[in-house]
């Protein structure tokens, strides 16, 4: 989520210098973020055309510690996502939600989900902007998804996985998350909207 702030408010010092700009980053599996900070910053770094005008597009991006991570409570966390809503009385524009591409719509994430639209209200999801991360491209990671696409679905294929593994080196696996998302929205939350 930091790195994904970070790209937002100052991108070439991100990607070309390899710096945190403003939210702390580490390649490690331990939570880095542990308490909810924000940064007001222009968007993407610079200016932006507007009616042959240069402006700046000011924004305040906040980072939380992630639901469900070690070394923070989801319910100080939230906690303290509800003062800033009170706090700031400002209209929210975006809400990132940020999950590992590998995440399932568990009991635990639905009640979060659900914690968030009580303390946003159901409007929320006309702001929600979902985001995979720990997706990878390479080719080591797009063999496993076809991996364990050919295990998941060789039955489909009576048990033939020469046949599974053909069907599944076909698969968009980008496609298939957004529509399995976008299912677990509606079974589990009952949000029937679109959400990019």
């Amino acid at each position: 989520k930091s790195s994904l702030l970070n790209a937002l408010l100052c991108p070439s010092k991100f990607t070309l210098d390899y710096e945190d700009c403003y939210f702390k980053t580490d390649d490690s599996a331990q939570t880095v973020t542990k308490d909810i900070s924000y940064q007001i910053g222009s968007w993407l770094g610079g200016e932006v055309e507007s009616d042959n005008e240069t402006e700046l597009r000011i924004v305040k991006l906040y980072d939380t510690p992630g639901l469900g991570d070690t070394g923070s409570s989801d319910s100080n966390t939230l906690e303290g996502i509800v003062d800033i809503v009170n706090i700031e009385d400002a209209a929210i524009r975006i809400i990132l939600l940020v999950f590992k591409a590998n995440d399932r719509f568990s009991a635990d994430l639905q009640k979060q989900l659900k914690t968030l639209e009580y303390i946003f209200g159901d409007e929320m999801w006309d702001h929600v902007i979902t985001i995979f991360t720990y997706w990878g491209f390479d080719n080591k990671s797009i063999k496993n998804r076809v991996h364990n696409c050919v295990k998941e679905r060789k039955d489909e294929f009576d048990g033939n996985t020469r046949m599974a593994r053909n069907y599944c080196k076909n698969v968009n696996f980008e496609d298939e998350k957004v529509d399995e998302w976008t299912a677990g929205y509606q079974k589990f939350l009952g949000v029937n909207r679109t959400i990019p």
